[in-house]
């Protein structure tokens, strides 16, 4: 009875030190990855070729080297192989894209829960709920790198105008986005001044800070 007290908790030893090992394979990460930036990583990837090669187009490498915790969705070479040549030749519309995929903080797939939009570089907004980036899927998802994460889509999401962008793109096709537009000005409420210092010799008042009115602040919200 006792020699088979001591196989049964051999086996359920061995049983534990193998099921160990094996959540240890699951959760490790590969040490090459936590040594490698998230643009040293990108770079080696073939698969995200035509990626790195838009980043460091528009200088933003220099972001995904940096050390902070960034999160990248980046598409692969066949979704990038369909952007139009208007967005490809274009530096800033290239840039405005590529800042589309690339967030200033770390975002893994275990946040990614009803409703949950996230902060883009660019200032906009996009969904991430489970394994969907908008309307792009996650191909492969939180690649761990030494300043963020890496998460592979199969589509490349353009960034969508905001009001007053679409008005200001419009105003020659709509004689009322030629209006609203012209609507956009400057202009100071000195009640809401502050004042800083006055001028004994000429009695000249100088503000630290003017309020400015604009017409157009509510249609300039990104999302």
């Amino acid at each position: 009875m006792k020699r088979f007290s001591f196989l049964v908790a051999g086996l359920i030893f061995l049983v534990t030190m193998e099921a160990c090992k094996k959540w240890e394979d699951h959760i490790a990460l590969p040490e090459q990855q936590l040594s490698e930036t998230l643009m040293e990583h990108i770079k080696k990837d073939p698969q995200l070729s035509s990626f790195a090669r838009y980043v460091e187009q528009t200088g933003l490498d220099s972001l995904l080297n940096a050390s902070k915790n960034i999160t990248v969705f980046a598409p692969g070479n066949e979704a990038l192989a369909s952007l139009p040549g208007s967005i490809t030749s274009d530096p800033a519309q290239l840039k405005a894209l590529l800042k589309n995929h690339i967030s200033t903080n770390a975002y893994f797939t275990r946040d990614a829960v009803d409703s949950f939009r996230v902060p883009m570089a660019n200032g906009k907004r996009i969904f991430f709920i489970a394994r969907k980036f908008d309307e792009a899927n996650i191909t492969e998802s939180d690649i761990y790198l030494s300043n963020g994460v890496l998460h592979k889509i199969d589509k490349a999401i353009a960034p969508l105008q905001s009001i007053w962008e679409y008005i200001l793109d419009s105003k020659s096709s709509f004689l009322q986005n030629n209006y609203i537009s012209t609507l956009n000005y400057i202009g100071q409420d000195p009640n809401l001044a502050e004042l800083d210092s006055i001028n004994p010799a000429t009695e000249s008042r100088y503000i630290n800070r003017v309020p400015v009115l604009l017409t157009s602040i509510l249609l300039k919200q990104r999302y």
